[in-house]
């Protein structure tokens, strides 16, 4: 019991310092590359230990990331929901993936949580958006590369399971 609480506190402390990267603040231009760490974390939880990271992780997640960012609430959480559906359903075979593979799915669920976050507020009121607003999930799937290796390397140091 107290080796899933040690595992756990590792793994909320994973998404807290993604938290604190996603609120750093950067120069107007590098702003538009930022990767989405939190959905990066969370996609790497849930398809490294689906049995203990899933659905009810990425909404209080995604809850939380609706409170910190302002945005409507409970916008982000059934985005990281479904998301977290996808990759907790399809986990075995994006292990398999090669690395860039799995870099390309980040991008198609970085790319679905933007468009999704489109179509809710458009539901609310219009916006307008530009080109750049794809960015992130370019620079999503780039950073799987560094950020899939990091945290597989602190799960094993950490012996998380």
């Amino acid at each position: 019991m107290s080796q899933a609480r040690h595992g756990t506190v590792w793994v909320v402390i994973s998404f807290l310092l993604a938290f604190i990267v996603s609120m750093l603040p950067l120069p107007a231009t590098l702003n538009l590359l930022r990767p989405v760490f939190v959905l990066l974390v969370l996609i790497y939880w849930v398809i490294a230990l689906p049995h203990r990271y899933g659905i009810v992780t990425a909404f209080l997640v995604g809850l939380a990331l609706d409170v910190m960012t302002g945005k409507m609430l409970g916008m982000n959480a059934l985005l990281m929901s479904l998301i977290a559906y996808f990759s907790a359903r399809y986990y075995s075979r994006i292990r398999m993936f090669t690395r860039p593979m799995q870099a390309f799915y980040v991008l198609l669920m970085t790319g679905l949580a933007l468009l999704g976050q489109i179509w809710i507020e458009n539901a609310v009121h219009p916006v307008a958006i530009r080109s750049s607003y794809w960015l992130p999930a370019l620079s999503s799937g780039a950073a799987w590369f560094f950020v899939f290796p990091l945290l597989r390397a602190y799960r094993r140091r950490l012996h998380i399971s």
